[in-house]
């Protein structure tokens, strides 16, 4: 407007940095001082459009063309005589104002145009933790839609199971009444509501924490997801995902297995954005961690066929564009961002880490413990559980350690009590491996080799072998190679999951764990000849319960002690081998990981509370159980131990930092090191 009123330009300079400055710090001569019989008030209105502080300004083009209307018009207040003009001038004036509007009107345009495309401050990621309740351990963790609350399972000292929340702005978390024993918690889409599941059924509860949780279907259910239209899309143990209605009713198939594939379970629904596809993970329980069938894929409320898009072992999560998923092993693993299409369901580009350390759910959970909102917030476990093997007697009392610090577990004591073999897993390489411990010496030597993951160390009775378990193959096989140097040797090769539970102490037979390759995950106990023809026979047949893999053979191998939950609660039994005539409930009130002591005149066991107990064995054709007595509480955290022969010393796995107030790596704009 200036220029084309003057002819000249509003601000001049001989440079870009010159006019910058001119702009900044001056104000161009009055139009009036040009222009003489220009109206002053329009020297106004171009002033209030060239104000310094936006505030100032006029607001719209809609404004500045009233008031140039109202000057043409000569109706604008203030406005000076105006020596008469003939006809054909006030037309071309009134031409000129006209164009002068629409000049407004494209500046302004250009003006919005260009404040959109200017380029602003790239986000940048930004870092905190923020710590669990006192003395509860994590389970697993996920944030609201909004990025405001996390919701996460813990477990107390007690080992008392609950639900908690935690918004991001406070510095506590409030235990949700009634959830005890809930695990996997998921949110509604509008942040209200929390689905979890536990005692078998799928229950749902406000946020906030009033009112009672509402139960909403018996399932025994593992990961859910809440779709806008108000349906729950959940996943179980085993078989295909499911979904039914927020209200509750009867689940329906939300997907199909692909039995052909080796697929026996879908797992870890979670939506995408037009909330009627979702992302969840295929896997082959019976086979190695690196089956084939383990794979991502998207699949549709409306029944579409679904998709593959990569192998993993580890639930995955979209958010921003990308595909979150993990790659790792046992006890932690890396989080990797590939770029998705969510509306072409295809991935591209190559995946990049975002963080070094997730921690893991391994084996039979397959859930890397990790969360991301849409709010571009992600929430993980970066802790590394460090453990320490040490030593404890009958009454608890600490006796000495057992080497460095690690991440040991399932250590198992030779039948002299001179060596230790352990698990421990490797960071470097993200798999598991056998090591022997020399109790005298304190000193550590892995023996185990090959690819993969191998676990489980098992003795044989005059401590010169150790089986194992080993996912080298397409199927986890159990191999046997000598304590310290030697060859190793394949004692199953077919498909499926084994774990090698006990040796008789005759040497004659190799109890193990065994799980079909393909359909459910039922399991059973099986017996290995490892004298003569090595023919599998079944000692526990199938059965949908869960054994536990603290398995053990009597001294004399006439009985098997071993855990299940046949009952609704997980108790411990002992057997008669091979024939199973007679069976005795040694636990009196739950009870896990039987071992056999003093020559079979004992069974110590772990209570569901963490404490050591005792029960009296005689007998010998018919087996006579005394009363449980308890023995120690271990230290803190303990979540696993063997015991001596003798039964006079305990070989604990505790974790290294007793506080449970383990931190969550939390990164607001976590995409944005990427995009940048």
């Amino acid at each position: 407007l200036y220029e084309m009123a003057t002819g000249k330009k509003a601000f001049e300079g001989k440079s870009q940095a010159s006019l910058i400055a001119a702009i900044l710090e001056h104000e161009p001569p009055p139009i009036s001082s040009i222009q003489p019989a220009a109206p002053a008030a329009f020297d106004r209105v171009v002033r209030n459009c060239l104000a310094k502080d936006p505030d100032d300004r006029i607001q719209t083009a809609h404004d500045v063309k009233l008031e140039l209307r109202a000057i043409s018009e000569g109706s604008f207040s203030g406005a000076p005589a105006i020596a008469a003009r003939s006809g054909a001038r006030s037309r071309r004036e009134l031409v000129a104002w006209g164009i002068a509007a629409a000049a407004l009107v494209a500046a302004a345009w250009l003006g919005v145009s260009l404040a959109r495309s200017a380029p602003t401050p790239p986000q940048r990621a930004l870092r905190a933790n923020i710590l669990l309740p006192e003395k509860v351990f994590l389970n697993n963790a996920v944030i609201s839609p909004d990025g405001t609350r996390i919701a996460f399972g813990g477990v107390d000292a007690t080992g008392k199971v609950q639900l908690w929340v935690r918004p991001l702005d406070a510095y506590t978390a409030t235990p949700l009444v009634g959830t005890e024993g809930g695990i996997l918690p998921f949110w509604s889409p509008d942040g209200r509501y929390l689905g979890f599941f536990a005692d078998k059924k799928l229950k749902r509860v406000e946020a906030s924490g009033g009112g009672a949780p509402i139960v909403l279907a018996d399932v025994d259910g593992l990961g859910g997801a809440w779709a806008p239209d108000g349906d729950i899309v959940f996943s179980q143990p085993s078989g295909p995902l499911f979904r039914l209605p927020a209200a509750g009713g009867k689940p329906e198939p939300a997907t199909k297995l692909d039995v052909s594939r080796g697929e026996t379970a879908h797992r870890y629904p979670f939506l995408l954005p037009d909330g009627r596809h979702f992302l969840y993970l295929a896997l082959n329980l019976a086979g190695p961690r690196n089956d084939p069938a383990n794979r991502i894929w998207v699949g549709s409320l409306e029944g579409d066929a679904a998709r593959p898009l990569i192998p993993a072992n580890f639930n995955a999560q979209y958010a921003d564009g990308y595909l979150l998923f993990v790659r790792g092993g046992d006890f932690g693993g890396s989080l990797l961002a590939q770029r998705f299409d969510p509306a072409r369901l295809e991935v591209s580009g190559q995946p990049v880490t975002i963080a070094d350390q997730v921690g893991l759910y391994g084996d039979f959970l397959a859930f890397a413990n990790y969360t991301v909102s849409e709010a571009g917030t992600l929430v993980y476990d970066a802790s590394q559980l460090l453990t320490r093997l040490e030593w404890l007697d009958r009454t608890g009392r600490p006796m000495g350690v057992l080497g460095e610090p690690s991440s040991h577990f399932g250590s198992r004591i030779s039948p002299d009590g001179s060596r230790v073999a352990v698990s421990m897993y490797d960071m470097r390489t993200q798999t598991t491996q056998v090591w022997v411990g020399d109790v005298s010496r304190g000193v550590k030597t892995r023996i185990s080799s090959g690819e993969g993951s191998n676990a489980g160390p098992v003795w044989s009775p005059d401590g010169s072998r150790l089986a194992f378990q080993s996912d080298r193959k397409h199927q986890a096989d159990i191999y046997v190679r000598p304590a310290g140097a030697g060859a190793e040797e394949a004692v199953t090769d077919e498909d499926g999951q084994r774990v090698p539970a006990d040796w008789s102490k005759d040497g004659r037979y190799l109890l193990y764990w065994d799980r079909e390759a393909a359909g459910s995950r039922l399991q059973q106990l099986m017996v290995m000849p490892m004298i003569g023809e090595r023919k599998p026979f079944v000692f526990l047949p199938r059965s949908p319960n869960d054994f536990g893999f603290s398995i053990r053979f009597s001294p004399d191998g006439r009985w098997v002690a071993y855990d299940v939950d046949e009952s609704g609660r997980r108790e411990v039994y002992v057997v008669s081998f091979p024939d199973r005539k007679s069976k005795v409930q040694v636990s009196s009130n739950g009870g896990v990981g039987p071992k056999w002591t003093r020559g079979g005149k004992e069974i110590v066991y772990a209570a569901f509370d963490g404490k050591v107990m005792s029960v009296e064995i005689s007998g010998s054709d018919e087996l006579r159980v005394g009363t449980p007595k308890p023995l120690f509480q271990p230290p803190e955290g303990t979540f696993g131990w063997d015991v001596t022969a003798d039964g006079e010393r305990f070989l604990a796995t505790v974790p290294v930092v007793k506080s449970s107030a383990t931190p969550l790596s939390v990164v607001v704009h976590w995409a944005a090191g990427l995009k940048n």
